[in-house]
Order: structure tokens, then sequence, then C-alpha cells
């Protein structure tokens, strides 16, 4: 999920606690994505910056693969711990 202002987007529903985090952060264009394990998501990795940063394909697919990472070390620690 990529948006250039989180806040005017209609796609987003946020919770009236998260509108005020993000009013308050000044935090507008947001980046997010999914952690998944075995087909299951358990989280989400998310960025946010000043408002207008538009987020190209390539900034999407790198979100993806971190967040791919990140799921599979989370699911690691989990096994292991």
């Amino acid at each position: 999920m990529a948006t250039a202002d989180v806040l005017a987007d209609p796609q987003i529903a946020l919770t009236p606690e998260l509108r005020q985090y993000v009013e308050q952060e000044q935090i507008r264009a947001v980046l997010a994505a999914p952690l998944i394990v075995q087909g299951r998501v358990i989280g989400a990795l998310a960025t946010g910056t000043r408002a207008g940063r538009v987020y190209d394909a390539e900034d999407i697919r790198l979100a993806q693969i971190f967040a791919d990472q990140a799921a599979i070390a989370m699911e690691n620690s989990r096994l292991r711990g």
C-alpha cells in the first residue's frame, strides 16, 4: 500500500487515535508492506514522511523484499524461542 497523503486517501480508514497521531507527527505519505508467514499476515512494515512523497514501483518492490525478510526473521525467532 502506498499513498501520497494518508489523511486524504479515501481508501484508507484510520481510527481516531491513529488519525490524531498522524496529524501530530505530520506524517502524510505512507508506504506499507505486509509481513506474511505461512500465508498469514502477522503485521506490516511501514514508513512515512511528508505529504506529497510519491512512492514508485521500485520503492514498493523494495519494501516488500524487506518485509519478507523481516517476516522470515520473526518466524525463525519464534521457532527458536
